[in-house]
């Protein structure tokens, strides 16, 4: 299986924290797809992009205000942004990063319609500027569901051997992990 574009922790950074041996690679393709499947799962729950890409032109409805709202950030940078067919220079806005906003401040409007403003930006975190925190969170959450599925627990809930009980709940999110993620989720 092969890493995803983006992810939000390293294959190696896990393995570590499974104690996985280095000559050992017999787990990789299912840690991979964890990672995978965790790094969407976050983004997806929290709004926004954490590993840096490259958004190409793309369009958003302007309203008649200087204020525009991109679908998700951070933003690390913008290196074009079109109302209808005029070039916005960069002096002529000012980039919210970490919200995800961009302001005219020369007077000009996002021209009210569908898709009047043309963005081209960079987005997300670059690889060392990635919060360690969420990096951490997603790592224990693979690491959670690595065990589940090695100790194939799938479907079950709970389990007694000799006099010990244990509970687990598979497929969600653990709560130490949520924790983290609630200071990163955007609500709009």
């Amino acid at each position: 299986m092969a890493a995803i574009k983006y992810p939000v922790c390293e294959l190696n950074d896990v393995r570590a924290d499974l104690k996985v041996g280095d000559g050992d690679t017999s787990f990789d393709e299912l840690i991979q797809r964890l990672i995978n499947g965790v790094s969407t799962a976050i983004e997806s729950y929290c709004g926004r992009s954490f590993a840096a890409r490259d958004i190409a032109a793309k369009k958003y409805d302007g309203d008649d205000t200087e204020v525009l709202l991109l679908s998700t950030c951070p933003i690390i940078s913008v290196s074009t942004l079109l109302v209808e067919t005029l070039t916005i220079p960069s002096a002529s806005y000012v980039v919210y990063n970490d919200i995800g906003k961009i302001v005219l401040v020369d007077g000009t409007i996002f021209t009210a319609g569908p898709q009047t403003v043309s963005v081209s930006y960079r987005v997300g975190y670059e690889r060392a500027d990635l919060p360690d925190d969420v990096a951490m969170a997603a790592r224990l959450w693979v690491c959670h569901l690595f065990k589940i599925t090695k100790d194939q627990r799938h479907g079950i809930s709970s389990q007694t051997v000799t006099e010990e009980s244990f509970s687990f709940t598979p497929g969600t999110m653990p709560p130490e992990v949520k924790q983290v993620l609630e200071m990163y989720r955007l609500w709009r």
